[in-house]
């Protein structure tokens, strides 16, 4: 059995000074063959950016910690005027064994 593990990220943003909530505009997965190579990854995406515990609540109304929310600024330099916003990247991390299976 292969065991790796996937890191999924939500991408959300809303603008500077906007009253409105965020809005996802990307889902993307990432896969690593270990813990270490996640933090590694995490550090040089993210560098010092602040950092939130993100949580979801089970079947009983109980909470519990699932990832992190990454939060910064960000901006598009593609071309001018230059638009800024602020951007919540929601991580989760997921341990995954995969088995062979054979199909007749």
């Amino acid at each position: 059995m292969t065991k790796y593990f996937e890191v999924l990220i939500t991408k959300t943003s809303k603008a500077i000074g906007s009253r409105e909530g965020y809005q996802i505009f990307d889902n993307q997965t990432e896969t690593f063959k270990t813990i270490n190579e996640i933090k590694e990854w995490l550090k040089e995406t993210y560098k010092n950016c602040k950092r939130v515990k993100m949580y979801q609540d089970n079947k009983n109304n109980e909470s519990r910690q699932t990832g992190w929310i990454y939060c910064f600024k960000n901006a598009d330099w593609s071309h001018s005027p230059v638009e800024n916003w602020w951007q919540q990247d929601w991580i989760e991390v997921r341990e995954i064994k995969a088995k062979n299976i054979l199909i007749n």
